[in-house]
């Protein structure tokens, strides 16, 4: 499921008067998302041994779209 699909599923599905907020909480979460996988294609390969990820775990990861999980 893509995200526009995603958000017309909650929209339909939410409360009318949390709607707005509904979507803002995903848009929201979607940008942390694609942050944080920034951040993680930045880290050395010493960094992602400490943490326990190996640079395919990352790249698999950041090949992700932001709206997938």
């Amino acid at each position: 499921m893509d995200g526009a699909q995603w958000i017309e599923r909650e929209w339909q599905s939410a409360d009318p008067r949390r709607r707005w907020r509904t979507v803002l909480e995903c848009l929201s979460h979607w940008r942390d998302r694609a942050r944080q996988r920034r951040q993680l294609a930045t880290l050395d390969d010493r960094l992602l041994a400490d943490i326990g990820i190996t640079r395919c775990d990352v790249m698999r990861e950041c090949d992700k779209h932001f709206w997938e999980d």
